[in-house]
């Protein structure tokens, strides 16, 4: 099993990324893919006074170095979030994405919420990482970018 720790995004790291600043050393080759970009622009980097897991996104560490993002795409709405996550082709399918949702998940005990997810059908991957970490399939939708969509809830108690 892979090992895996996560980290809020600071507002210099959501800046680094945004304006191709490279540090020497603690990102994988691969990251920061462009969705990662688009993620940092859009991102609310953690403040010191914000400690909620949705105040903004997570760096994925595994290995000492970065190597995707996840995170909560805003705050709860009517009892709920909804999830997304990402990792550098060079770290897929090692678990990377599995072991990092599930520590995603271990800081939303406690707030009584239906964790929401979609995934592309062609998706394989993502959708075994979702099933994974107990989420059940519960719909179906589309969008133009992806086609069809599956849609994942989990209740957290």
């Amino acid at each position: 099993m892979v090992t895996v720790s996560l980290r809020q995004l600071s507002h210099l790291e959501a800046l680094d990324i945004i304006e191709g600043r490279r540090p020497i050393g603690g990102w994988a080759r691969d990251f920061p893919t462009e969705t990662d970009i688009a993620v940092a622009r859009m991102s609310q980097p953690a403040s010191t006074t914000s400690n909620t897991p949705w105040s903004s996104p997570w760096l994925m560490i595994c290995d000492d170095v970065v190597v995707g993002m996840l995170g909560i795409k805003g705050p709860p709405k009517d009892g709920h979030v909804e999830v997304g996550y990402g990792v550098v082709p060079s770290c897929q399918g090692r678990g990377v994405a599995t072991a990092a949702l599930r520590a995603l998940l271990e800081r939303l005990v406690g707030h009584e919420l239906d964790v929401r997810a979609e995934t592309a059908t062609w998706n394989v991957a993502s959708q075994g990482v979702l099933r994974q970490n107990g989420f059940v399939e519960v719909g179906r939708t589309a969008n133009l970018e992806d086609g069809e969509l599956i849609e994942w809830r989990r209740t957290l108690s």
